[in-house]
């Protein structure tokens, strides 16, 4: 990164100053390889993240930026967003997950599910097999159902309102019906 461009109260704005010939030692891919969730010693197959991830650029509207302290920060100025990381980390970090994901060996089902299978089979074409039965009948001990509702009658729906009427309604238009707190001893 190059000297400072802009200064905004106490933050220094900063450029970032991409060497495209740059070649990172290997003690700093290793570094970069722990931050982004990489295992130099266990993990050499992915290495290739880190060394791609240590000199990816800054995304565009992306600026690195130092506080009063001299830390480096990173500030998108089209979201407002800051970060203490560099911006692509936690992309390098996604890609990692995937590529462990994609690496994991699949391994073939076990002969013991195998064999749960063939059973889970036999069963489904010995049920397949057997007749139907007939439907048993359904002896209740409960008497017919008595309407709780008494002589009132069914309410009506809206395809039985006339269509001049508005759909808000008085207490007193409900047909004899009184408000719920009425019915609750709340109300007069």
């Amino acid at each position: 990164m190059s000297a400072a461009t802009l200064q905004i109260g106490d933050q220094l704005i900063l450029e970032e100053d991409c060497d495209e010939n740059y070649i990172p030692t290997e003690q700093e891919i290793q570094e970069y390889a722990r931050e982004i969730g990489i295992d130099p010693d266990k993990e050499p197959e992915l290495m290739w993240l880190a060394r791609e991830g240590i000199v990816a650029p800054l995304p565009s509207d992306w600026k690195p930026c130092q506080d009063v302290t001299g830390e480096v920060y990173y500030f998108n100025f089209s979201t407002g967003q800051s970060t203490w990381d560099h911006p692509c980390d936690e992309q390098y970090r996604c890609l990692v997950a995937q590529e462990r994901e994609r690496s994991q060996p699949r391994c073939p089902p076990a002969k013991k599910d195998k064999k749960k299978k063939k059973e889970k089979k036999d069963k489904k074409d010995k049920k397949e097999k057997e007749p139907l039965r007939p439907p048993m009948q359904v002896i209740s001990a409960l008497g017919p159902l008595q309407t709780p509702l008494g002589s009132w009658a069914p309410l009506r729906g809206l395809a039985d309102v006339p269509s001049s009427s508005s759909l808000r309604v008085s207490a007193g238009s409900l047909g004899g019906l009184e408000p719920l707190k009425t019915a609750l001893g709340v109300g007069g």
